[in-house]
């Protein structure tokens, strides 16, 4: 039933205000009855004692998250969650299925050296990127 949660969330966030607004009636009606499947869905799960995570912001903790990238980030501290790629569940407070999360790193300055070999501070940055 989990999948079946995710992917009615990630119908929904697919569609924009913009298409919304400038869409037929049918594709508004089929958004707002997936979102109203999706509350009633939700509301089931709720009663069973199953929550979703809410992990952006949290330090890392192994026994909650699986960790798929690294992000620089200059603005969290580091080992804390800034994305997501798969919501982690939790049935009656123990972790059902762990959040696949990106941890903030930190982004140290490097010391390059230019023609005339003087050093000059530059930013480093690592290769991953923040998906949204």
């Amino acid at each position: 039933m989990l999948a079946v949660a995710d992917l009615i969330e990630k119908t929904i966030v697919s569609v924009s205000e913009e298409e919304l607004a400038d869409s037929n009636p049918t594709m508004n009606n089929l958004h707002k009855g997936l979102s109203l499947i999706e509350g009633k869905l939700w509301q089931i799960f709720g009663k069973h004692g199953l929550e979703k995570m809410n992990s952006i912001g949290l330090k890392y903790n192994s026994a909650e998250h699986e960790i798929i990238s690294r992000v620089p980030s200059l603005d969290a501290l580091p080992g804390t969650v800034v994305t997501i790629k798969q919501e982690g569940y939790k049935l009656h407070g123990r972790t059902l299925r762990s959040a696949q999360v990106g941890l903030a790193i930190e982004t140290q300055p490097h010391v390059r050296k230019d023609r005339m070999g003087s050093g000059a501070v530059g930013s480093h940055s690592v290769g991953w990127r923040q998906k949204r």
